[in-house]
């Protein structure tokens, strides 16, 4: 019976572990499942998270992008500024009206120079020799008086003093009556005091080239005959009226002139009248200037004066760049060849644009010393020598270098480094 009986206990012991077993293998089963799905739930967020960040780092990347282009931008956009705001007359083509006036004293902006001060080696000076002077008093066109210095006798030394005197002189024109008591009396003696030739044109000269203001012009003319000429500035205004009436046919043989030559500078100076901005504009050849006012610089007011825009030689200017809208020749003024280079110095740093003004100046020196030999030429021999004893070859190797352009070709002209200039400005 005990044998049965632990048979009984142990089968059910072994029943029991085996339920227990089956239970564990359940939990365990059921254990797995919930992990699974917990996992499947993680992998699902965790995927959710990952697709997130990518599209945030997408979103990022491209305003990393845009931030980089738009600094990029802002960074040229800054050195172009600088560069204006560096520029000034003495490194561009700017006028001097437009440099900054900085509250402290203006630098000067000269070159030091090795020169004396004074009058220069090959300049002709000129004084006012003894004998012309007593040539024009032989000639009585100069009043003679003499002041004698010390005890006179037959022995003394000439020294003069040449100085003016203004007098007022009062011409009186007598017309007289004819058999049946007319007067036959031209239009210029409308009133019966007119001013004559002399003053005319001491105020028409002081007022349109000496431009000198009429009042000024007025009271000068007062003061320099002790009040005895009292001119008002109606008068002085009339004057120049009268003067452009007569030097109409002059202004016009000037003007065809012009139109006729080969060469012409141009350039217009700002003034201001009847308080407003007016322009004064030159024209200029080897023989003749014509000046010429306008109310602006622009092509309208330019072609209104119509010079430029019938003119067909060569134009020589101060790169105004609205010259440049008229088909004809151009070219620049070599002193803002050499401002363009120095503005290059100061803003980039490129050592080419030291080398090339450096080239410039010393063959305009040597330009100068030969002209003062009265030598006028030079052999393409010699001129070929002076391009490889400056190296001028290896500056144009370092322009290409910094501008990325082959410079394969032989530049032997100005106008040729004005066209290189031309493509290196921005840099």
């Amino acid at each position: 019976m005990k044998g049965a009986d632990y048979n009984n206990q142990m089968f059910k012991q072994v029943q029991d572990l085996i339920k227990e077993i089956s239970n564990v293998k359940q939990d365990l089963k059921d254990t797995k499942l919930k992990h699974a799905e917990e996992i499947c739930t993680l992998k699902l967020e965790h995927q959710k998270e990952v697709k997130k960040l990518k599209d945030r780092i997408e979103v990022l990347e491209k305003e990393n992008t845009e931030l980089s282009t738009e600094n990029k931008k802002l960074r040229e956009d800054n050195d172009r500024l600088k560069k204006i705001i560096n520029n000034n007359s003495d490194n561009s083509s700017n006028p001097p009206s437009t440099d900054i006036k900085p509250n402290k004293k203006i630098p000067n902006n000269r070159e030091k120079s090795t020169k004396k001060i004074g009058g220069q080696k090959g300049h002709k000076g000129y004084i006012m020799a003894k004998t012309y002077v007593e040539e024009k008093i032989r000639a009585k066109e100069f009043e003679h008086k003499v002041v004698g210095v010390g005890k006179e006798n037959k022995k003394y030394k000439s020294k003069y003093i040449l100085d003016i005197k203004t007098t007022v002189v009062a011409t009186e024109y007598r017309f007289y009556a004819d058999k049946n008591v007319n007067y036959s009396i031209p239009k210029e003696f409308q009133t019966d005091v007119q001013y004559g030739n002399s003053v005319k044109t001491l105020c028409t000269v002081l007022s349109a080239e000496g431009y000198v203001a009429t009042e000024r012009v007025s009271n000068l003319l007062e003061n320099i005959t002790d009040g005895k000429l009292k001119i008002s500035t109606g008068s002085v205004v009339n004057f120049l009226k009268e003067f452009s009436q007569k030097a109409e046919v002059t202004m016009k043989n000037i003007k065809n002139n012009i139109l006729n030559s080969i060469l012409m500078h141009t350039d217009a100076t700002g003034d201001r009248a009847e308080n407003r901005n007016c322009y004064v504009r030159n024209y200029s050849t080897n023989n003749c200037t014509l000046l010429i006012t306008s109310r602006g610089k622009s092509k309208k007011h330019i072609d209104e004066i119509g010079i430029l825009n019938h003119y067909v030689g060569t134009i020589e200017h101060d790169n105004e760049t609205v010259i440049y809208n008229y088909d004809s020749r151009h070219g620049e003024c070599n002193v803002h060849v050499s401002r363009y280079l120095k503005g290059c110095m100061e803003n980039t740093k490129h050592k080419w644009a030291k080398y090339m003004r450096s080239f410039l100046c010393c063959l305009n020196n040597y330009k100068k010393e030969l002209v003062s030999n009265n030598v006028n030429y030079l052999s393409k021999e010699k001129q070929e020598n002076i391009y490889q004893f400056t190296h001028y070859d290896t500056v144009l190797k370092d322009i290409g270098n910094a501008i990325n352009i082959d410079f394969s070709f032989k530049t032997r002209t100005l106008q040729d480094i004005k066209k290189i200039l031309f493509l290196t400005k921005r840099y």
